[in-house]
């Protein structure tokens, strides 16, 4: 039993190549039937080989966290062994398996005799990691709008806390809150340099400042006199006797 042109025509990094080259390519695969907790790589290996799934399962970790699960039919580590990159993720079987791996023949020089395969093959591989790189970036701008809209929401919620009255639930918010004003008020005039406090307009008064005469107490707000426009000047009033008669 053999890998078949009609199973590798279903995966789309084949999906651009006639029936004829999926006949010679299908001819490079060796088939593998792995059992449960298999481990098919790990990170830091050299990526030698790539694997088609065609029955079971294989669950890929990347640390401690499972990054996919997988289901026939699908690729696993094509891009590392193609690229020549150590692998950064772990391959585990998780039931019996059927599994295709590529085995020596799929090597460079294979590509060199059959042009007529590698051309379509990698303009399918690269239109595939494009649209990689698309999902990623719009995977990416959605986290940023989520984390904007989460911080803006957390700010208009820590603030409808501190405004209103104390509560069970809010009045640790309203002591951290009057803890962290008051340490920062700290630190913030522990680091300041002394400089000269200039008095305020009410303690102009003082004796320093204050003249031999009184003065009239002055007020908490100072007062600057108002510069006026000068008046036109006035015609002297004239009295007119040119029409008065002595009696």
């Amino acid at each position: 039993m053999s890998l078949t042109a009609e199973q590798l025509a279903c995966i789309p990094l084949f999906a651009g190549l006639s029936t004829n080259r999926l006949v010679q390519l299908a001819s490079v695969f060796e088939r593998l039937s792995p059992a449960e907790d298999t481990v098919l790589f790990e990170p830091n290996q050299p990526a030698t080989h790539f694997y088609v799934l065609t029955a079971g399962e294989v669950m890929i970790w990347e640390g401690e966290q499972v990054r996919c699960q997988l289901w026939p039919l699908a690729t696993i580590g094509e891009l590392g062994c193609l690229a020549g990159l150590d692998r950064v993720t772990r391959a585990v079987v998780t039931q019996p398996s059927e599994l295709w791996r590529t085995g020596p023949r799929l090597d460079p020089r294979f590509f060199d005799q059959h042009t007529d395969i590698a051309l379509p093959f990698y303009q399918q591989l690269v239109n595939l990691i494009a649209e990689k790189v698309h999902r990623d970036q719009i995977r990416i701008e959605d986290m940023r709008r989520n984390i904007i809209r989460t911080q803006k929401t957390m700010k208009q919620m820590r603030d409808y806390l501190l405004e209103s009255p104390d509560t069970p639930v809010s009045e640790t918010l309203h002591n951290r809150s009057r803890n962290s004003s008051a340490t920062t008020g700290a630190s913030t005039t522990g680091s300041s340099r002394p400089t000269a406090t200039r008095p305020p307009c009410a303690s102009m008064t003082a004796p320093w400042r204050r003249s031999s005469r009184s003065r009239a107490p002055t007020s908490a707000t100072a007062t600057f006199p108002v510069r006026r426009p000068p008046k036109a000047p006035t015609k002297s009033a004239v009295l007119d006797l040119s029409g008065f008669e002595s009696r």
